[in-house]
């Protein structure tokens, strides 16, 4: 993925209907290995969320990065 982009993390069907994410984070790079989504932030750290344990995750594309 390049570029930035907002990922927003929804906890439950609730959040996730009402448009109010638990968690945004601005990413650089996202992977994904099985059940777990590795998201590189803007600040330069690596957050492993588990896949299992959370409703939705969405992405909102921003600018590219310039490379």
């Amino acid at each position: 993925m390049y570029g930035i982009t907002q990922c927003y993390i929804y906890n439950s069907i609730d959040s996730y209907n009402s448009e109010m994410p638990d968690v945004t984070v601005e990413v650089k790079d996202v992977k994904q290995n099985g059940d777990y989504l590795t998201l590189q932030d803007t600040s330069g750290y690596t957050h492993i969320v588990n896949l299992t344990k959370v409703f939705a995750v969405t992405y909102k594309a921003g600018q590219s990065a310039g490379y």
